[in-house]
């Protein structure tokens, strides 16, 4: 296979790779992805909301972030509709572990994230936060990208090709000079302009195809 062909193929396989990695992120991974980020800010106004020398403002938090918070005693929280199991209540209460979950999972348009820790010996602290799902608005921005890097996989695959045209052209010239030497034909140099590489082999060849006439000269 030539080596142009090689690259058009290689480029070709990225871009598409690219392509393809994109898609599938935002079909399966970004939900989850987007739930991750959303409990670590709730973490974050949690472990705020708990620090000793915060003066708590619920309703200012509340509005700012569009979450619940309830400060509930430990007696009545049972009695109340959280789904917190009674091993998450022991396990929040005795061994002050911070429960994160997804609530309503069934639901398209009533998930929530609840949080529950320890606020102190008598109470627990909980918020909750809507969380809507994002498929939809993930599925238009997924047609969009595939659109745009449709456009990017014809633009990348016209430049690979003026790429490997670049590249193979002066190794296919190097290449004849060179076997044209092999056989003793010393009619043809090695021309470039190029100082990479690629110019400096054929620097080389063009030496030692002088030093090779010389010799067979004398």
């Amino acid at each position: 296979m030539k080596i142009k062909n090689k690259i058009f193929i290689l480029t070709s396989s990225i871009i598409t790779l690219i392509i393809l990695s994109i898609f599938i992120f935002n079909k399966f991974l970004f939900e989850n992805y987007y739930l991750k980020i959303k409990e670590e800010k709730l973490l974050a106004i949690v472990k705020t909301i708990k620090n000793p020398s915060y003066i708590a403002d619920f309703e200012d938090i509340q509005e700012n972030y569009n979450i619940q918070i309830f400060l509930i005693k430990k007696s009545f929280l049972k009695d109340l509709h959280f789904e917190i199991t009674e091993k998450e209540f022991d396990s929040i209460s005795n061994n002050k572990i911070t429960i994160s979950k997804l609530i309503n999972e069934n639901s398209e348009t009533k998930k929530q994230i609840l949080i529950a820790t320890d606020y102190n010996e008598n109470l627990i602290l909980i918020i909750t936060s809507p969380f809507n799902s994002i498929k939809e608005p993930v599925g238009i921005i997924t047609n969009l990208y595939l659109k745009f890097l449709f456009v990017l996989l014809v633009i990348g695959s016209i430049l690979s090709i003026i790429l490997s045209r670049l590249i193979s052209k002066p190794i296919e010239k190097m290449s004849k000079t060179a076997k044209k030497v092999a056989l003793m034909d010393f009619s043809e140099n090695f021309n470039s302009k190029s100082k990479d590489e690629i110019g400096e082999l054929g620097k080389n060849l063009n030496i030692m195809e002088t030093k090779l006439k010389e010799n067979i000269d004398l």
